[in-house]
């Protein structure tokens, strides 16, 4: 919190328009676009999105980028409040958090970008034998799904 306050930095999420989304999903949903057209047209929208940004930024003395992901659409900076608002009212930003923030989403986006060691699906397969033992383990993971399908089917199998 400190560092934030006298730094005065803040972390600005820019984005595509939601009607560009909402678009792009429903061309995707009707099939006028496959997955991978779909994720380019996204990533051109972000571009444009940043872009702006990056221009408003340039004309406006009172906003200065100390650091950005141009593809995530995340820049950390300096402003003056009365700024930052007119680029959120003009849809230009879509967020406004503290400074820190900046270093927590980057974090998360990399958390994101790790996962394929997990394999839920293997462990589905051994459910008969090690049903029990791997509901202790794997419950923080799996509870939901595992206690429903396995709570039903192991009561109903088992008394008849």
């Amino acid at each position: 919190m400190s560092e934030d306050a006298e730094d005065g930095l803040l972390t600005v999420a820019v984005g595509p328009d939601e009607d560009d989304i909402e678009d792009l999903q429903e061309a995707l949903e009707s099939g006028e676009m496959d997955p991978m057209e779909a994720q380019q047209e996204q990533q051109e929208l972000i571009e444009d999105a940043v872009a702006d940004f990056e221009d408003r930024a340039d004309d406006e003395s009172e906003l200065t980028i100390e650091e950005s992901t141009e593809e995530m659409g995340l820049f950390q900076v300096d402003a003056a409040g009365d700024s930052l608002i007119e680029a959120l009212k003009d849809g230009e930003v879509s967020s406004i958090h503290t400074g820190s923030a900046y270093d927590r989403f980057l974090e998360q986006q990399q958390q994101q970008q790790q996962p394929p060691a997990e394999e839920p699906p293997e462990d589905g397969d051994s459910e008969e034998g090690d049903e029990e033992g791997e509901s202790e383990e794997d419950g923080d993971d799996d509870a939901d799904e595992g206690s429903e399908d396995d709570g039903d089917d192991g009561d109903d199998g088992d008394d008849e």
